[in-house]
């Protein structure tokens, strides 16, 4: 069953994931608690987070509910229109879909 949910909450991903037909991914803006906002593109088993520093490519996990996505350094895990990011530097970020 678990199995099941996470090949389901996958194919829901990848298939909102891509907008047209150059496969740019669907970029989405959060307004934090504190810090900047953020802007993050997801694409099939991927985030990229922009930032002024640059861009930060995180790879999927497997998590329920939502979705999870780490790097050595950087952690989102994404529960609907709301995403906690953490950063090697900062406290945990609340942030929501502007």
């Amino acid at each position: 069953m678990k199995a099941a949910f996470l090949i389901f909450a996958s194919a829901i991903l990848a298939g909102c994931s891509t907008i047209g037909d150059d496969n740019s991914g669907q970029r989405v803006v959060y307004v934090c608690n504190y810090g900047p906002d953020l802007a993050v593109t997801y694409g099939p088993y991927v985030a990229q987070i922009e930032s002024e520093e640059g861009t930060v490519t995180l790879r999927q996990r497997p998590a329920t509910p939502g979705f999870w996505y780490e790097s050595g350094t950087h952690s989102l895990r994404v529960n609907g229109d709301q995403i906690t990011y953490k950063d090697r530097q900062m406290a945990p970020r609340q942030c929501r879909a502007n």
